[in-house]
């Protein structure tokens, strides 16, 4: 019996992926995930609204994002039974404890982004002039 128990307790703990950083950075540092997630972060928000926010995403994209992050548990999603049927999203209990990491992100990015942009030129500038 304490086998069974040990196999059992085993199962429910492996993961999908080994490693859990490059588990989880692969599937938030797409190029939609965050901005839906920050999109999301003040409000719940029907897949029009929220296409509307983020403006330049296709629907099939924020439709397959969305799906992905609620497979996740980062987002939930609740369906109402009208015609037409009503859809809404809202950040889940881990999306919620995901902010302010992502906020941080989001700060390091920002306060960063000038330096970043000018180590490109200057690769670039460097390469093309070997070339």
């Amino acid at each position: 019996m304490t086998t069974t128990n040990s196999v059992e307790t085993q199962t429910e703990t492996e993961f999908d992926h080994p490693c859990p950083i490059r588990d989880v950075l692969d599937r938030i540092g797409d190029q939609w995930s965050l901005l839906i997630l920050t999109t999301l972060a003040p409000a719940t928000l029907r897949f029009n609204e929220l296409h509307r926010e983020i403006g330049d995403i296709s629907r099939q994209m924020l439709s397959r994002t969305l799906k992905r992050l609620e497979q996740d548990g980062f987002i939930e999603r609740k369906i109402y039974a009208e015609v037409p049927p009503k859809v809404e999203y809202k950040l889940s209990p881990l999306g919620h404890s995901f902010l302010e990491p992502m906020q941080a992100l989001i700060a390091w990015a920002d306060s960063n982004h000038a330096q970043i942009c000018q180590s490109r030129r200057k690769h670039r500038a460097k390469k093309d002039g070997q070339a």
